[in-house]
């Protein structure tokens, strides 16, 4: 097991943030456990990464996240020619190779599964993906938004975007 230990006192953080993290996070609630330490009474932490329903794996470009578990997957969109910036020119072998590699190191945890830690570690959390969506003000899913939000629509795009888009969560100490 990795030492999830930050390198803080107590009760030392008024805010924190992560940004692509929690997708290589394995132990949940000993990392939430963390770091509710490390925030002051009143504190929050606010962390930004992809869930499993993200249309694309963001490190080695292949799409539906779940499947990438299986070897078969990896192989035939390797096949297929599929390449991250950092692996074009590779042959399918070498791609296979190191997408598999890439994905002992994600993780990709469900709402349920953060849900549970939390629980477990005794800390709050919430999830904030639709203001996310709004707030940042460029990309394909603000984008959407946007024009759905233009034709009386932008309530049940935020919904429907929710599920595929950036995760934004709050810890509360």
């Amino acid at each position: 097991m990795k030492d999830y230990r930050l390198p803080f006192p107590d009760a030392h953080f008024d805010f924190c943030f992560s940004d692509q993290v929690f997708e290589h996070v394995f132990n949940l609630a000993t990392v939430l456990r963390e770091i509710a330490r490390v925030l002051k009474p009143g504190a929050i932490s606010v962390h930004r990464f992809p869930g499993p329903n993200s249309l694309l794996e963001g490190h080695i470009f292949v799409p539906v996240i779940p499947l990438c578990r299986f070897d078969w997957y990896l192989a035939l969109w390797a096949l297929l020619g599929a390449r991250s910036p950092r692996q074009r020119g590779l042959g399918w072998r070498e791609t296979y190779a190191l997408n598999r590699d890439m994905m002992q190191y994600c993780s990709y945890p469900t709402k349920r599964e953060l849900r549970a830690a939390s629980r477990e570690a005794n800390v709050t959390i919430e999830f904030h993906t639709g203001e996310g969506i709004k707030r940042q003000c460029v990309g394909r899913a603000y984008n959407c938004f946007r024009a759905a939000e233009a034709a009386g629509l932008g309530q049940l795009a935020l919904r429907l975007l929710s599920l595929a888009s950036q995760r934004y969560m709050v810890v509360k100490r």
